[in-house]
């Protein structure tokens, strides 16, 4: 998979030991505030958006004040869809440019579960976005 800014920071992260902030936002405001704290700090941030939020405001209106907003600062920033378990959500944050998803699977069977898990992660292969899974299932 190619690198992004999501993976390039969790890499930096875990070879210099120390962890990032993965902060969820929930309005325009918070994400600006967010992203310059970080550049204050000098830190890089991954922010967090949950599928309300998303849904709310919508994936291209993040997305465009996402982009408009890091690419303003100094310090590396991402965009990840957070506990994600509706894959129409997924599909179109993908598409407009989350650096990475993490897909809920945890309501389905073991089965369902892998091989959707197996379909997100080709789908953000594709669009350039790292894919995290949440799969929960008792033995």
């Amino acid at each position: 998979m190619a690198s992004n800014i999501f993976n390039e920071i969790v890499s930096a992260a875990l070879a210099g030991h120390y962890g990032v902030l993965g902060l969820n936002v929930f309005d325009e405001l918070t994400l600006r505030t967010a992203v310059e704290a970080a550049e204050a700090e000098k830190a890089p941030i991954i922010i967090q958006t949950s599928v309300k939020t998303v849904k709310s405001i919508g994936a291209r209106r993040l997305s465009d004040h996402f982009k408009l907003v890091s690419s303003a600062s100094g310090s590396p920033v991402s965009l990840h869809l957070d506990h994600c378990p509706d894959r129409g959500v997924i599909s179109e944050c993908i598409r407009e440019g989350w650096d990475s998803v993490l897909f809920d699977a945890s309501h389905l069977s073991l089965g369902e579960a892998t091989a959707q898990t197996k379909e997100v992660v080709e789908e953000a292969q594709i669009g350039r976005a790292s894919c995290r899974e949440r799969v929960y299932h008792p033995v």
